[in-house]
C-alpha cells in the first residue's frame, strides 16, 4: 500500500500572547498513515489532536518539518487546493 499521508519531523507552536513564550505542540513528530488504513487518533483535550488535523489540510503549517498528502508538500501555497480535495475536515462547532 502506499502512503496517503506522511509526516516527517513536524514541529509546532503557537505563538505566545503578547511577547510570552509560545506553547509547543510537536517537536520531531513522524507518522506515517497508508491509503486505506483506519486510524484513530485519542488523547485528552489540549493535546494536539487537532492541531495535527489541520496541518493535513494546510490550515496550519509547520514551523519545522514537512505534512505530505498524496506525496503533496502542504505548504506550498500552489498546492493548497490540491490537498484540501484529498484531506476533508468537519469542524465540531462550524
Amino acid at each position: 500500500m502506499s502512503e496517503i499521508i506522511s509526516v516527517e519531523h513536524l514541529a509546532f507552536s503557537y505563538p505566545g500572547f503578547e511577547e510570552g513564550a509560545g506553547v509547543k505542540v510537536f517537536e520531531d513528530l513522524d507518522l506515517k498513515i497508508e491509503e486505506g488504513s483506519l486510524v484513530a487518533i485519542l488523547g485528552s483535550n489540549g493535546c494536539g489532536k487537532s492541531t495535527l488535523a489541520k496541518h493535513f489540510n494546510s490550515i496550519l503549517l509547520p514551523s519545522g518539518g514537512k505534512v505530505y498528502v498524496c506525496g503533496i508538500d502542504t505548504s506550498l501555497e500552489d498546492r493548497i487546493m490540491s490537498v484540501r480535495r484529498r484531506i476533508g475536515m468537519v469542524f465540531q462547532n462550524p
